[in-house]
Parts: C-alpha cells; sequence; structure tokens
C-alpha cells in the first residue's frame, strides 16, 4: 500500500511539472511569438514602379501611434481605442500593426501602405486566449494587384494638388481562396497645406490635408464557384493629413459603404491622435 502511494505521488509530480512545463512554452509562445507580418512579394514590379510617381515614401521617425476613433452608423456609433506600430519596410512602403479594442471586442490588422493607401493587408478578429496562441491562422487578406495613374499634378504637397488612378485588388479568405477582384478609380485632391505643428506639438514642416474618393467601378466575386460580376458603383472616402518630412499618412474622417444581403448602409468615422512616438 505504501509502495503504490508513493508510486502514485511519484506520477502526480511528473504529470504536474509535464503540465506546468506546458502552460509555460504556451504562454511563452502567445506573449513572444513573431507577429503576423504582410508579403512584400505579393507587389508586382509594375505597381510598384507606378506607385513610386505618386509622391509617397515610407515612414520616417515615427514608429507608433494611438487613437481614438469614433465609428457610426444608423444612429449608433462605437469608440475604439487603437493602437499602431509603424515601420519602414523599403524606400517606398510603411509595415503598420493594429490592434483596435472596443468593449471586449478585439481587430488585428497587418499591412504594407503607401500614404493612406492600403497596398497588401491582413485583417482578422482576434479570438479571446486562443488569438495569441494562433497568431497565423483566420487572416483575411487583400492586396493591390495593379496601379495606373492617370492623373498627377502638384502632388501632394501644393493646394489644388490632385492624383487620379486606377486600381485593382484581390481579395482572400482566410483559407487562401480569391474571394473577389475589384476594379477602383481613386482621386486624392490636396485641400490644404499647413504647418504640421498645428496638428501635434513635435511635428515639423508642413502637412498636406488629402481628401480621397474610392469609386468602385466593378466587382467579380466567386459564390459557389461560379463567376459573378456586378456594375453597381459604391464609393468610399476618407481624408488624411499627410505629414511630408515625415511622409507620416493621419487619418482624420471618412465613410464607407456596409452591404451584406438585403442591407445597404453607410458608415462614418472620425478619429483623434492620441499620442506618438
Amino acid at each position: 500500500m505504501f509502495d503504490s502511494l508513493q508510486q502514485w505521488s511519484s506520477q502526480r509530480r511528473w504529470l504536474t511539472g509535464i503540465a506546468a512545463i506546458v502552460l509555460v512554452g504556451l504562454f511563452a509562445w502567445g506573449t513572444l511569438h513573431p507577429d503576423h507580418r504582410p508579403d512584400a512579394s505579393w507587389i508586382s514590379s509594375a505597381t510598384r514602379e507606378d506607385l513610386g510617381k505618386t509622391g509617397f515614401t515610407a515612414i520616417q521617425g515615427i514608429h507608433s501611434a494611438a487613437f481614438e476613433i469614433v465609428e457610426s452608423s444608423n444612429g449608433h456609433s462605437t469608440t475604439w481605442n487603437t493602437r499602431q506600430r509603424l515601420l519602414a519596410r523599403d524606400p517606398l512602403l510603411t509595415e503598420r500593426w493594429v490592434d483596435r479594442r472596443t468593449n471586449g471586442f478585439r481587430q488585428q490588422v497587418s499591412g504594407l501602405y503607401i500614404g493612406p493607401l492600403a497596398v497588401v493587408r491582413h485583417r482578422r478578429q482576434w479570438l479571446p486566449i486562443f488569438g495569441d496562441l494562433l497568431p497565423y491562422h483566420f487572416w483575411q487578406s487583400s492586396h493591390m494587384t495593379s496601379f495606373s495613374i492617370e492623373k498627377l499634378e502638384n502632388f501632394p504637397s501644393r493646394t489644388g494638388g490632385v492624383l487620379i488612378a486606377r486600381i485593382s485588388y484581390e481579395d482572400r479568405h482566410a483559407t487562401g481562396e480569391i474571394a473577389r477582384t475589384e476594379w477602383i478609380r481613386l482621386r486624392c485632391d490636396v485641400r490644404d497645406v499647413i504647418q504640421a505643428s498645428s496638428i501635434a506639438p513635435g511635428l515639423t514642416g508642413t502637412a498636406a490635408k488629402l481628401a480621397c474618393t474610392e469609386v468602385v467601378e466593378e466587382i467579380m466575386a466567386l459564390a459557389r464557384k461560379d463567376q459573378t460580376r456586378s456594375s453597381a458603383q459604391t464609393s468610399d472616402s476618407y481624408t488624411h493629413w499627410y505629414v511630408l518630412d515625415r511622409s507620416w499618412s493621419i487619418p482624420i474622417e471618412g465613410e464607407y459603404t456596409i452591404e451584406i444581403p438585403g442591407l445597404r448602409s453607410l458608415s462614418m468615422w472620425k478619429a483623434r491622435l492620441v499620442a506618438f512616438d
């Protein structure tokens, strides 16, 4: 009997030790794993070449930022606390990692941007607990497959400057399957150029106020493996400050269309810069 108790106690200590090692390993992986990073190889050389003509470049000297973003739709509003980590991926592209939280709900975005334009973007709803343990799962993605400039004048540094371009994006499900392709007409106008210090103390030089509209001209979606086309036009708009000597695009406000079967509504948002370094 005594030997049996000793053996059982020894086995319990052994199992407890194994469980502790597993828990420590999971905690370490959940907190120390590398971020899910966007893949720059998705951007073709032709797309990169035309993006390089816009006047936008990668961010300089800004590493993180915090925003408060209020979204409103159909009389309801939601406040998001948003934190960004920013990194110049190369001379052209800025890598941005975004963590958005509201009322226990969390979203994550990992992407490559040029000015206010998303070039590669991965997005997911974070799963409580398991989100950190499964950092490379459940990401929907979108990437720019073409960018063709139609008009470029005094952009983005002078009031009255304009950028007009046609863009195509390819959206993919989390499984990697193509969900749809969109063809978009973009127009960005420089509404004003002001001293950047009036936006936030610590900023230097000038900042251009960019008002952009993206009109979706055509969508080709894959539904049950059948290709369906839609020519119904929808448009999104957004306004950013572009701090010229930092190449930093700061969101101000915008609106976008929400479409689900049987419902189409307009959602609006306003952003307030809380902190940066």
